[in-house]
């Protein structure tokens, strides 16, 4: 029974200790936690480099090797390659006159979005010939339009507005040359233009802003010979002119 008084002492300091310890290990994890939390919240100083990955160009691959994923410089211009196995389907982005370049499973068909060498902001969507489909542009002046190409590249089907207020729908023929139109300009005037295959205006009808209408012929040198008009009263009136110009005759 002498040995008990020494054993419950001993215990008694023993828990002290291990209180000691506890508050101890307590103010060390806060401690560390201040630490962390500092050194995050610190901004980094100008003399200390980020960690980066440097080379002239980085590739993705799988497993086997395949590349799937390319960054890499074309004249200078950094350049996005994305690729799907061996299909030919793919994703280009550049900054060689900023584009985006969508390509089908067969590598033919696609889409392109970007700036061509002129300046021409370009949304474009194309077949098999890679040439033929839609296109939808807009000129740094501000004229857009919508146009339909044909196998070769050439515009068969327009429709434009043009900075100055005037919208033109127009049909081409072979290589885009213009057949018909139908305008409206600001200025309230509306018209229709026929073409022969060379190009040269033959009939050509005009209703003025203030209602008038003129219907006009030409003969195969684009020179006007018969108007059909109406007098301010609503009169009809016929003119059949020579080759100068010049009246030839007037009904009534």
């Amino acid at each position: 029974m002498e040995e008990l008084p020494s054993v419950l002492a001993r215990i008694d300091r023993l828990e002290r200790d291990n209180r000691r310890l506890r508050r101890a290990g307590s103010l060390l994890l806060v401690g560390i936690a201040v630490a962390l939390t500092v050194a995050f919240a610190t901004p980094r100083t100008s003399a200390e480099t980020p960690r980066v990955l440097r080379g002239e160009q980085l590739e993705l691959t799988t497993p086997e090797g395949e590349v799937y994923a390319r960054i890499f410089l074309n004249q200078g211009s950094p350049m996005l390659l994305l690729r799907k196995g061996e299909e030919k389907a793919h994703v280009l982005l550049t900054l060689n006159q900023p584009a985006l370049h969508i390509r089908n499973a067969d590598g033919l068909r696609g889409a392109f979005v970007g700036f061509d060498t002129r300046g021409l902001a370009k949304v474009e969507l194309n077949g098999e010939n890679l040439v033929d489909g839609v296109r939808l542009s807009m000129k740094p002046d501000g004229t857009a339009g919508v146009y339909a190409l044909d196998s070769d590249g050439f515009d068969r089907a327009g429709l434009e507005y043009a900075s100055d207020g005037t919208s033109t729908v127009s049909v081409r023929g072979e290589r885009g040359k213009v057949r018909g139109s139908f305008a409206a300009d600001a200025a309230g005037n509306s018209s229709l233009v026929l073409l022969d295959p060379e190009g040269r205006r033959r009939i050509g009808e005009v209703v003025l802003a203030d209602g008038t209408p003129i219907l006009s012929l030409e003969d195969h040198r684009a020179r006007q010979r018969a108007n059909l008009t109406m007098d301010f009263d609503g009169a009809p009136r016929l003119e059949f002119l020579r080759e100068d110009g010049r009246v030839a005759q007037r009904i009534p």
